[in-house]
């Protein structure tokens, strides 16, 4: 297991994603798996840099760790407002494009490339579980 905690800016947006990526190249981990980790926690962590410290400044933590053979988990927290992603509803991908409103596709690309997402809100932090299976 790994920890890394930073600012929640977008200037350290690119040394988080660096830190998993390094992380995951201890592993046997497919490209096509390494790609849609980096999308999902790029997805997870933009949200937290707009929208979890409306009024100031803020740390995020992304935690890295293999659950046995073939299965990571990453987990990502901040101290913001509570957030449950899992709440959102999906957005509308068969609407005309006027018609669809704004927000909600980056979750729902969380949701689809996971193999399990869970949220909680644990002593003043939004702590997110994001597991993906390597072997398939």
């Amino acid at each position: 297991m790994e920890t890394l905690r930073l600012p929640a800016k977008t200037e350290f947006l690119d040394r988080l994603r660096a830190f998993v990526l390094e992380w995951l190249s201890q592993f046997a981990v497919p490209v096509q798996k390494r790609f849609e980790i980096d999308l999902v926690l790029e997805e997870v962590l933009t949200n937290i840099i707009k929208y979890a410290y409306p009024t100031g400044a803020g740390d995020v933590e992304v935690c890295c760790t293999m659950e046995g053979p073939g299965r990571f988990r990453l987990t990502v927290q901040d101290w913001g407002v509570p957030f449950n992603p899992l709440k959102c509803a999906e957005p509308g991908l068969y609407a005309d494009v006027e018609d669809r409103k704004v927000g909600g596709l980056g979750i729902y690309l969380v949701r689809q490339m996971a193999d399990r997402v869970c949220y909680q809100q644990f002593e003043n932090r939004n702590v997110l579980e994001v597991t993906f299976e390597l072997n398939e």
